[in-house]
């Protein structure tokens, strides 16, 4: 995607700009309600099946959220919804001024391995990333449903005091209770304040850390280079199956499931013998045969030698050379 302006444009080319961050956790915020929604919509048809998992949709949420996140975290050096706008995570470096300019330069790649997240790394993300939210709306559905009541009931609520004998229930409940009316607000004003001093920060070039939790599990957002591309490419790369054997034709394999090598082939093939000449194909000598047609019966012809019998290539060879062939038969 387009790079968006920067009020620091120029000086980074691998720091995103606050308005990416701000998008990116717009859009990651968004989800939770929407499947909520469509869940409750599936929930009027089939609430026999589907009203446990409405009820409980933030437990669930929270599970599927922490095996995909560790997943892209692991895969990408990123989160599900960062990885939509081409950033990532990485280890901030542990030297003066968090910054090795000519090191990234000259060797990216060994620059992405040494500030990738470790498996650590990876757990203080997915704590911020899943536990952090996932505590965060439990508090505010809670505090949405307690505070109405204490301002409908008035100071009869706040009269509400602990009984001697009450049950450990009891006083968990009490104590939650007291602490939404009296400690939440606070910290949850102090929460937000937090988040607009970074993103101040950040905007005006005063800190690395857009949220107060990046800098607490020393972690930051970049954008994606062509070193981090190269190495996604090749870890999604399938590996290449063995090749055939020798003597396979092109696209023969040495899978059994392959119709040449399959069993019933094997079982139903003929046994292929060496190619022979058939009988009635055999060449005959001529002369032996034309002397046949024209009823010549062959005549004795003494050895010239006391050798092997003459062949009738020899008995030809001998009759040419005497000028005449009528010694070598003669008429019935």
């Amino acid at each position: 995607m387009e790079f968006m302006s920067n009020l620091q444009r120029g000086l980074d080319e691998q720091k995103p700009s606050l308005f990416e961050l701000l998008s990116e956790q717009q859009l990651a915020g968004l989800i939770p309600p929407s499947l909520r929604y469509l869940l409750a919509v599936a929930t009027h048809r089939r609430p026999r099946y589907l009203l446990r998992i409405l009820n409980s949709f933030d437990e669930i949420y929270a599970l599927l959220m922490l095996a995909v996140e560790r997943h892209y975290l692991r895969t990408y050096g990123g989160g599900f919804t960062e990885n939509f706008y081409g950033l990532k995570r990485e280890r901030v470096l542990r030297i003066k001024g968090g910054e090795a300019p000519r090191a990234s330069k000259a060797a990216p790649a060994l620059m992405r391995e040494a500030l990738r997240l470790k498996e650590r790394d990876i757990w203080k993300n997915l704590a911020i990333m899943v536990g952090l939210p996932y505590l965060k709306r439990k508090l505010d559905e809670s505090y949405d449903i307690h505070i109405p009541q204490a301002s409908i009931i008035g100071p009869q609520y706040n009269r509400n005091t602990l009984p001697p004998n009450a049950t450990l229930r009891e006083r968990i409940i009490y104590y939650y209770k007291w602490f939404l009316r009296n400690v939440y607000p606070s910290i949850n004003a102090a929460y937000y304040f937090s988040l607009l001093a970074f993103n101040l920060a950040y905007l005006f070039d005063n800190t690395k850390y857009f949220s107060p939790f990046l800098w607490l599990v020393g972690t930051r957002i970049r954008r994606m280079g062509q070193a981090d591309y190269r190495a996604i490419a090749f870890a999604e790369q399938t590996p290449v199956p063995p090749t055939s054997r020798p003597g396979n034709r092109p696209g023969q394999t040495n899978s059994i499931w392959h119709p040449v090598n399959s069993p019933l082939h094997c079982i139903s093939s003929p046994v292929v013998e060496p190619a022979t000449t058939p009988p009635h194909l055999h060449i005959r000598p001529q002369i032996p045969g034309m002397v046949a047609r024209l009823g010549f019966r062959p005549a004795v012809i003494a050895k010239s030698d006391r050798g092997a019998r003459p062949t009738t290539s020899d008995r030809v060879r001998h009759a040419y050379e005497k000028g005449s062939t009528d010694h070598l038969w003669g008429r019935q």
